[in-house]
């Protein structure tokens, strides 16, 4: 078989340059991204100094805004399980630092005649590891109707846009069939399903982000709830679950992806023509 050396030496600087080019877009990227999580960080500390809720700051706490539950008791079960309450101020409840490393629940929960309305948010942190697990922390009950998360995001993961993600509803403890419930995000989305005979509930999390930059990934995060209300013996009960979700992974590691697979080609190319040169050499 004749291999044409001159054909692949082309094939080769062509790849070389597509490579030289994707990796230059790359850089190219990497620096805006780079700009882009300086600027999401200075906006979250801009955004929690001013009380709105921040996703991860250094520099001040994270503040959770309740000011729709008027008169809110708000109590925290540390990752340990341990649990403290909290007093909110103007509507805002600022996440302590307890020096724990794994997932925090907060409950806020206004009593009325009648009615019962309650939140929840949970929250990872960083610090000294605790022998609880998440599930530990799922189990307890924090109120009388309770959404809860199955599972919680894995430790270092986030819940995506484009993702299908079950929740749970419990009341007393006890898991509730055949219950509608609401996935509203802060982008506009509104979806409703039933619970199964088991209780739970699935949504696939829209990705329904209007302004997401490709190949750059950080893309600011939305919010999300999923809420429920049930009516027993005359007393109404609402609950929801909040939290953060980000735009699919898809936005930003396609530029990466393509780097790679160009790199592999270029790295073929030349394989083939080394390849090609030493058949041609023990032929001569």
């Amino acid at each position: 078989m004749r291999i044409d050396v001159g054909r692949l030496s082309g094939i080769s600087l062509v790849a070389l340059v597509l490579v030289l080019d994707s990796f230059k877009v790359y850089s190219q990227q990497a620096l805006v991204e780079e700009g882009a999580q300086q600027g999401a960080s200075h906006s979250s500390h801009v955004q929690n100094s001013q009380g709105a809720h921040g996703e991860h700051s250094r520099r001040r706490p994270q503040v959770w805004d309740i000011s729709y539950l008027n008169g809110a008791n708000v109590t925290m079960w540390r990752a340990d399980l341990t649990v403290e309450s909290l007093q909110p101020t103007d509507g805002q409840v600022t996440i302590p630092r307890t020096g724990l490393g794994g997932f925090h629940v907060f409950l806020a929960e206004a009593e009325k005649p009648s009615k019962t309305v309650a939140a929840i948010r949970y929250h990872y942190a960083n610090g000294k590891p605790v022998d609880a697990r998440p599930r530990d922390l799922i189990a307890i009950n924090k109120t009388d109707l309770e959404v809860v998360p199955d599972p919680l995001p894995r430790e270092h993961y986030r819940y995506y846009g484009n993702e299908r993600w079950a929740f749970l509803v419990r009341y007393h403890g006890e898991l509730v069939p055949e219950l509608d419930v609401t996935l509203q995000t802060s982008n506009g989305t509104r979806l409703t399903e039933k619970t199964d005979k088991s209780g739970r509930v699935r949504f696939i999390l829209p990705d329904d982000f209007t302004d997401v930059k490709p190949g750059i990934r950080a893309n600011p995060p939305g919010s999300f709830s999923v809420s429920t209300n049930y009516s027993v013996d005359g007393h109404h009960h609402e609950t929801r679950l909040e939290s953060k979700y980000y735009p699919n992974p898809s936005h930003w590691r396609s530029t990466s992806l393509g780097f790679w697979v160009m790199g592999g080609g270029f790295l073929m190319g030349l394989a083939t023509l080394r390849g090609g040169r030493k058949k041609k050499e023990r032929k001569v």
